[in-house]
């Protein structure tokens, strides 16, 4: 967190910009449009990316869905919500202990 908040927004912080910029690009064009690399990176640079960078979306249409309103919020905005959400979980992932409890994996089984 310390070097991304270092290198600002966006650079900083390269995979909430890929989440955030494609929510923004299905705002703005056809949802297809978003596997046409091209336009996509065309959209990505008007909307500050690097241009050594390249975020292609590689997921099912339906994750769409779930991007559309965060790409309604103001790009930092975004990057925060996206860390104050995600930074817990991986907090708890890693650091619980008992959440790989034999019951637990037996269950994976």
């Amino acid at each position: 967190l310390a070097v991304g908040a270092a290198r600002g927004w966006p650079g900083g912080f390269g995979d909430s910009f890929a989440l955030w910029s494609w929510g923004r690009f299905v705002g703005d064009h056809a949802a297809v449009a978003i596997y046409d690399p091209l336009v996509l990176r065309s959209a990505q640079l008007a909307l500050g990316m690097d241009p050594g960078a390249s975020y292609p979306f590689a997921y099912p249409p339906s994750f769409l869905l779930l991007l559309w309103p965060l790409g309604q919020l103001p790009g930092a905005v975004a990057c925060a919500l996206i860390v104050l959400v995600t930074l817990p979980l991986y907090l708890w992932a890693t650091l619980v202990r008992d959440w790989r409890s034999p019951a637990t994996i037996a269950a994976d089984a």
